[in-house]
């Protein structure tokens, strides 16, 4: 009987063991599928901030704002059409002149 008696502690040592274990081991997913998802969130804000700055960085570089602010920061003006001089340059050079 003895016999018996520590072969049913060996087992409820083991039963507990793996209780403990399979809890453990289901908190560490749990906090695994949270920290998932909040990296999942800030990866989407990431994105839509991306997006928000694209957007900007094209409305900034469009030619009505560059005009914009050259006009009320700069002062600078378009020149009238008189002053204005064409030069034309050969086809030659300007493919010389291109390269390094």
């Amino acid at each position: 009987m003895k016999g018996w008696a520590g072969l049913n502690l060996l087992l409820l040592l083991a039963v507990l063991f793996s209780a403990v274990f399979l809890v453990n081991t289901q908190y560490q997913a749990r906090q695994t599928f949270m920290e998932l998802e909040k990296a999942s969130q800030h990866g989407r804000a990431l994105d839509i901030e991306r997006e928000t700055l694209t957007v900007e960085k094209r409305e900034a570089a469009s030619n009505t704002q560059v005009e914009r602010l050259a006009r009320t920061e700069l002062a600078m003006h378009t020149s009238p059409a008189f002053h204005l001089r064409f030069v034309r340059v050969p086809a030659s050079t300007a493919t010389r002149e291109g390269q390094p």
